[in-house]
């Protein structure tokens, strides 16, 4: 009787251990543009909007190129690889857009996410998002005439990018390589 209980006690700790690795959330990488933020008094710098987002990043990284002169960023949004495990506050407010719109399952991974970048289309975008992203991307500046439905979305990264900053590389923008 003793190792029969002794059996259900293990199997109910790994049951409960099974239980509670599940319930953790995995973190996971996405490219979002998000708005620049003027500093304020609790905040003397520039940020991008996902800085404040609740719940919001485990990490970020991103580029703002600023006026050499005043400081002042060039533009209004920049490009930001995010690292998080709850998405809600970020998605929530409307200053943060998805690049790939929700079409890319969710990677652990800049790399992973990359490659899931080079499969997937700008048609994968709903009208919706590729309205959205555009609509953006014209704002500030960012060519998109040749925008057809066969570029994948690592060609759209590469754009957006590559106007922001000349020498952007998409495999150094990470967090997790």
């Amino acid at each position: 009787m003793r190792t029969l209980n002794t059996k259900l006690s293990l199997l109910a700790a790994l049951l409960l251990l099974a239980a509670q690795a599940h319930a953790q959330e995995v973190i996971a990488v996405r490219y979002y543009m998000a708005e620049i933020l003027a500093p304020t008094e609790e905040k003397p710098f520039y940020r991008v909007s996902i800085a404040d987002a609740v719940p919001g990043a485990e990490a970020w990284h991103t580029d703002i190129p600023t006026d050499p002169q005043t400081g002042i960023p060039l533009f209004t949004h920049a490009l930001v690889n995010v690292e998080a495990k709850d998405w809600s506050g970020i998605a929530a407010d409307a200053r943060n857009i998805r690049i790939d719109g929700g079409a890319v399952a969710d990677q652990s991974t800049t790399r992973d996410l990359l490659t899931q970048f080079s499969v997937k289309r700008w048609n994968d975008l709903s009208g919706a998002q590729r309205t959205k992203l555009r609509d953006t991307m014209r704002a500030l500046g960012v060519p998109t005439a040749d925008l057809d439905t066969n570029v994948s979305l690592r060609a759209v990264l590469q754009k957006i990018g590559r106007y922001l900053n000349p020498t952007f590389d998409e495999t150094k923008l990470g967090i997790h390589q």
